[in-house]
């Protein structure tokens, strides 16, 4: 090979050393981005189950999630699990935990869909894609690929804390899609808590947080049981 050549073939090897430094680069921003509004706080033990769990404050909602997934159960289980729930955090039993919350309306059924606490969390928060395109093709890497903070997410259906007329809301890790379920099917649960947990003197009610997108959640704060 000749001068020129070997020079073009150098020439070559940089750009494309250079484009894949800013692709991994993208990729990382992208996903500091993605969690930035996550953060741990500390760890708890929870009341009856062995071991600590990750408390994470989620800035962008106001809530601190329990790094936790429930055993399956059915809703009111689960509703009656979060509500009833003690954690022990830096020496405070800390009380007043419930589900995520949803809108109750038509446009949260489907895929992308950021208005519930969960969704947001997924989508936004954590940066994951749907399963399936709008033409129902299958996507690489799409589900619960990216976890962030979280060690105890699982691809499957999680519990909503708010119920609809047919049923109770709940959003499947596995496949991204957010829907109405009948109250006997299994699911697992995070519990969430207003505010942040380590701030100190921090006051902690039953009842949701509003989100300046989210107005209505106000409305959403207690669990209705279904019988």
């Amino acid at each position: 090979m000749n001068r020129k050549g070997i020079i073009k073939n150098a020439a070559r090897a940089v750009t494309v050393g250079a484009e894949l430094l800013i692709t991994v680069a993208m990729m990382v921003s992208f996903s500091a981005m993605a969690h930035a509004d996550l953060s741990v706080v500390g760890s708890g033990s929870i009341q009856g189950v062995t071991g600590r769990y990750q408390l994470i404050y989620d800035s962008a909602l106001n809530i601190t999630w329990l790094d936790y997934s429930a055993p399956l159960s059915t809703w009111q289980n689960q509703a009656d699990w979060a509500s009833g729930l003690i954690v022990d955090f830096n020496g405070r039993n800390i009380t007043g935990w419930s589900l995520p919350t949803t809108m109750d309306n038509d446009s949260s059924i489907g895929w992308n869909i950021t208005s519930s606490q969960l969704g947001y969390l997924f989508y936004t928060e954590l940066g994951n894609k749907v399963m399936y395109d709008a033409n129902g093709n299958y996507q690489p890497h799409g589900g619960l690929t990216n976890t962030g903070p979280f060690k105890d997410l699982v691809d499957y259906l999680y519990w909503s804390g708010t119920a609809s007329v047919s049923g109770v809301w709940g959003f499947d890790t596995w496949n991204g899609h957010q829907d109405i379920f009948t109250i006997g099917s299994l699911g697992t649960a995070l519990a969430v808590l207003p505010g942040n947990i380590a701030a100190e003197g921090s006051m902690h009610k039953y009842r949701a947080q509003c989100c300046p997108w989210a107005e209505d959640w106000n409305k959403l704060g207690e669990v209705v049981s279904i019988k």
